[in-house]
């Protein structure tokens, strides 16, 4: 979904955190690894690094873009597309 797009930014912005304490290669490894047990999980990034309990994951929201109701509006509007083309209720 498009609430969902603020995940790459915070995904880079986890290995930001991480890259002084383990480096820049280790800390991307780990925010894949976050990216894909997010996906695996069905989970947000943002519970998944919180759980990690290393990061201050508000601190890296609040230094990504917020798109605010905007992307939960373009969200319906696809829902309601979908519908219309798929010709369900």
């Amino acid at each position: 979904t498009v609430a969902a797009a603020r995940d790459p930014e915070l995904a880079a912005g986890l290995a930001d955190a991480l890259t002084p304490a383990v480096g820049r290669g280790a800390a991307h490894d780990a925010a894949a690894e976050a990216v894909r047990e997010a996906a695996r999980g069905g989970r947000s990034l943002r519970e998944v690094i919180r759980a990690r309990g290393d990061v201050d994951v508000d601190a890296l929201l609040a230094a990504v873009p917020d798109t605010g109701e905007a992307a939960a509006q373009v969200d319906a509007a696809l829902a309601d597309h979908r519908r219309l083309i798929e010709g369900t209720p």
